[in-house]
Order: structure tokens, then sequence, then C-alpha cells
């Protein structure tokens, strides 16, 4: 069965205790949006597969990894024992970024999130990530020790994964970034014959 009808009164537990607790907790909100951010990497992961004639899959491999390490830290925060990140995985995701921004122009402004398809997936991909960290980083000022600081390091630099993909993904497609600039509030007008 899916349910056991338990959480029905706002209350859920952990491996850490068999003592319910809120489902409002900073606890139970960092395990929430990791799932999130996890969810979402899976349809960058799926977006992936299909899109620009199939050229992106060999992003998929690297986005199920960190799917795979993103429940390693939800295992670690709910409390399974011996269930946590290392340097090395801090090290991996680095290498991960360097080695595309390396194939990247540099940066020369903010860049306004979109483009391709894939590309505005991994932008707000990008936002569910910082949010997940800070959800983390409030659970942590309850319970520093919830997880280690590989984790909280590594939550920390998940965000520009999801930052260089989206350019990787734009300038594959041959498709300019565009800085910020002051709007011209026409451009928010209908034509007056529509």
């Amino acid at each position: 069965m899916l349910y056991t009808r338990q959480g029905d009164q706002g209350t859920t537990t952990t491996l850490r205790s068999n003592d319910r607790i809120a489902k409002s907790t900073q606890l139970i909100e960092a395990l929430g949006s990791v799932d999130e951010l996890n969810s979402f990497i899976g349809l960058c992961a799926a977006t992936s597969q299909r899109s620009h004639n199939g050229n992106f899959s060999h992003l998929t491999k690297s986005l199920q990894e960190v799917q795979h390490t993103l429940f390693v830290i939800q295992a670690e925060l709910a409390g399974a024992p011996r269930k946590t990140l290392s340097q090395h995985h801090v090290d991996a995701l680095e290498n991960m970024i360097a080695n595309l921004e390396k194939k990247l122009r540099p940066i020369t402004s903010f860049i306004v999130a979109g483009g391709s398809e894939l590309s505005a997936l991994f932008d707000v991909t990008r936002t569910v990530a910082r949010r997940a960290e800070r959800a983390l980083v409030r659970a942590l000022m309850d319970d520093p020790s919830l997880v280690s600081q590989f984790t909280q390091a590594f939550m920390n630099r998940i965000s520009s994964l999801f930052y260089v993909y989206a350019r990787y993904v734009n300038q594959a497609e041959h498709i300019a970034e565009q800085a910020p600039r002051q709007p011209t509030l026409t451009q928010f007008l209908l034509p007056e014959n529509e």
C-alpha cells in the first residue's frame, strides 16, 4: 500500500527516531527540497535525451549520477547509518563543472535565463538547487550534525553545474546569450488591433 494514513495529522518520522515530527520542520523541508531537485534533474535528463536530435544524450549519464548522489544526501538527512558524501563527491562535481566551463565563452555579464527549452529547464533546476541548499542551511541551523561538511559543500556547488549546463546547451545550439538590459516598456503593450 502506498499510504499508511499515519501522516494525516501533519506528522511523519525519519530514520533518526520513531518519534513523530511535524511535516513543517526544517528537516522535512530540506528532505522535500532535495527530492524536488532530484525530480527536476530527472526532467532535465529526459529532455536531454530528445533535445537537439539526441546530441545532448551524453548529459543524461552525468545527470543520473547527480541524482544517485542526491539520494545519498536524502538518506543522510533522514538518518541512515553510513550514508554520507566525501571529498571525492565534491571533487567530482567540481571537475564536471570545470570541464564544461573550459568549453564556454568567458562570462561578461549576467545572463537572462532561456534560449532553448533544455537550457531554460537547466536554469529552472539551478534555482531549485539554490532553494534546496537554503532549506538545508536552515535545517543545519537547528541541528548542525545532520549532514557532513562535504554534503553541504556539494549542495553549494550543484547549482553551478546547472548554470554551466544551461550555457553549454545554448552555445551548442548557437543561441546567443542575452545580457539584462533596460526594458522598453512599450514591448509590454499589445498592438491596438489585437
